[in-house]
């Protein structure tokens, strides 16, 4: 029984083909080059093209977010707490 779900035809049902999967990566733009280089000298790119300014899209929900424990947390954003133990 283990052998048969192994098996490729065994295994088309629970993953889509990637010819008929939709690409997820097409819904952001590519990343911009940096013109600063790593440490070893590759190029490195931003995630955002303004990720080496001030104000970085991709940290703007930062803004949102109060130090006030009685202000609820922005839309689509949840509370995370780490615990130390």
């Amino acid at each position: 029984a283990a052998a048969a779900a192994a098996t490729p035809t065994a295994a088309a049902h629970i993953v889509a083909p990637a010819a008929e999967a939709r690409d997820v990566a097409l819904d952001w733009g590519p990343p911009t080059l940096s013109s600063k280089r790593i440490i070893d000298g590759s190029p490195n790119y931003l995630p955002v093209p303004n990720a080496e300014g001030p104000a970085p899209d991709d940290m703007a929900w930062r803004k949102e977010v109060s130090s006030d424990p009685s202000v609820p947390c922005p839309a689509g954003r949840r509370p995370y707490h780490t615990i130390l133990t």
